[in-house]
């Protein structure tokens, strides 16, 4: 059952890859792309669509530009800059749950296209 496998990769020790170790990695990255628009954000002292738009696209010219020209997939880049742009909305208490639930749909995502 794919539940057990995620919950097995969750409680495996690091630098003991499991079947699912990318999707947990996928998950991880994900999160930590939303941690990435909440700092950002922070630092500014704006939160919300715009400011979180303008940091998203701002991040999209830095890094996943230059990971396009390396070889990176636009879909890659795509899912990276929404990540950053739902970090922005830091702060209400329905947060924390999204981003929690962002990141288990990432993994499931994940995990089935593995399996």
């Amino acid at each position: 059952m794919i539940l057990d496998d995620l919950f097995g990769e969750i409680l495996t020790p690091s630098g003991q890859p499991g079947p699912l170790h990318k999707a947990y990695e996928r998950a991880v990255e994900g999160i930590g792309h939303a941690m990435l628009g909440a700092g950002l954000v922070s630092l500014l002292g704006v939160w919300g669509l715009l400011p979180g738009m303008a940091v998203a696209v701002a991040y999209w010219w830095i890094k996943e530009r230059g990971d396009l020209k390396r070889g990176g997939s636009w879909a890659d880049g795509a899912e990276d800059m929404l990540l950053v742009w739902l970090g922005a909305f830091y702060g209400p208490w329905w947060w924390p749950l999204v981003i929690l639930a962002v990141g288990g749909y990432l993994m499931v995502m994940g995990a089935i296209r593995e399996t």
